[in-house]
């Protein structure tokens, strides 16, 4: 028994994959002693796997609280949406991104942070040079 909203788990599948794998190199794999031990590798591997379901039940007490899923105005394709490096502009996400969705940068304000933080690094370490070092004479 589930009160309305709560969530359990369900599981129970497991799955279990062992596998030996052996490798070698033509011909000197095959030498005595001397293949298996500089022209062969094994390699044992597990890989275990579970499946874990989580369900939250909810109870439809009105009709009206269920919501039609609108359609999409378009349908979306992956090669629509993926692109080479070279062809990205061609696109219209990246059109839309261009013309007034982008962020502009302030590289001024970005170096001047930088050459600030440069010069008093540099200053700090001036000063300790020229400081005289204490139990001298």
């Amino acid at each position: 028994m589930v009160n309305d909203g709560q969530t359990i788990a369900l599981g129970g599948m497991l799955f279990s994959n062992q596998s030996n794998e052996d490798r070698k190199v033509p011909f000197f794999g095959n030498l005595p002693v001397v293949g298996k031990a500089f022209f062969t590798s094994n390699t044992k591997s597990i890989k275990d796997r579970e499946l874990i379901l989580f369900v939250t039940p909810y109870i439809i007490t009105d009709p009206s609280m269920l919501q039609a899923p609108n359609p999409p105005d378009k349908r979306l394709y992956f090669e629509n949406e993926m692109a080479p490096f070279w062809k990205v502009k061609d696109k219209q996400w990246y059109k839309q991104l261009k013309d007034g969705q982008e962020k502009k940068t302030d590289f001024d304000g970005y170096f001047n942070v930088r050459k600030k933080l440069i010069d008093s690094t540099l200053s700090a370490l001036d000063q300790s040079a020229k400081a005289p070092a204490s139990g001298q004479s």
